[in-house]
């Protein structure tokens, strides 16, 4: 049998086989025994929660100016670690890079590939997705017209049924993390749509619209993602959504337009 080394207190020759068991004789039994000052202090910590003191201070988001508070230790608030810069997670991922950030960027990628022994191949190419001339060593013009391009791809070469293309294209983000983008007056006014089987039934509420149609985008093949996006959202009343049916109240261009504009605006690459 594999001989298993005791283990011997050196203070009262308590022995165990167990190293968790002996650590804990130890602490208990003669570092901080019940009755002590620290033992004490150790029971209040833990019947306070083991919480320091938290200051509570107003800030002001660097991307609106709203002021927004926030509380912190007063070891987070000299050191700056865990402080909130935004006041919301909208202004968070507002931010866009600027152009002299760009060329930083652009520069450290140079350096980095002269170190190892390879070149940056810039040269003028056309986006495939939108047709944009540009000067870069990348496909597309930006991370966006990728996305939608291979996605576009990806429809061509499988294909959905309507019914599975209509799921796909379900909106599914949240109204209030766009305040600015939609007209919640309309909401207050007439509510949001309920059809008749429903336990409250509001045949005259109002509804989220696809401004270019989901018809329209799985007859000619057009990525879910294009047409689930926000920009492609409105409010209607539920009345005019239905009398619009299948037609387009913007052109597929136009959409284009608006979600590289989207993207910018609350930055999503």
């Amino acid at each position: 049998m594999e001989n298993i080394e005791l283990k011997i207190c050196e203070i009262c020759g308590f022995q165990t086989e167990n190293g968790k068991v002996m650590s804990n004789h130890k602490r208990w039994q003669h570092i901080m025994p019940k009755g002590s000052p620290k033992y004490e202090s150790t029971c209040k910590n833990i019947s306070d929660g083991g919480r320091k003191e938290r200051i509570t201070k107003t800030c002001f988001c660097k991307k609106c100016g709203k002021p927004f508070e926030q509380t912190l230790l007063l070891s987070e608030w000299k050191s700056g670690k865990n402080a909130k810069a935004f006041c919301s997670s909208k202004c968070a991922h507002s931010r866009v890079q600027t152009e002299e950030t760009k060329q930083k960027i652009l520069e450290s990628t140079k350096d980095y590939l002269l170190k190892c022994g390879r070149e940056l191949k810039c040269k003028d190419k056309t986006c495939p997705n939108c047709g944009n001339v540009f000067h870069s060593r990348h496909t597309f013009c930006s991370a966006s017209c990728a996305t939608m391009y291979r996605h576009s791809q990806y429809i061509k070469n499988v294909g959905l049924s309507l019914k599975t293309y209509r799921q796909e294209c379900a909106f599914t983000f949240a109204l209030n993390a766009y305040p600015e983008e939609f007209d919640f007056k309309l909401v207050e006014k007439f509510g949001w749509y309920a059809p008749k089987n429903s336990s409250k039934p509001n045949l005259n509420g109002v509804s989220r619209d696809h401004m270019v149609s989901i018809k329209w985008g799985w007859e000619h093949k057009i990525d879910p993602k294009i047409i689930s996006h926000p920009a492609n959202c409105r409010l209607i009343l539920q009345s005019n959504n239905s009398s619009k049916r299948d037609d387009c109240s913007i052109s597929y261009e136009e959409l284009l337009k608006r979600i590289e504009a989207w993207n910018k605006k609350y930055g999503v690459s």
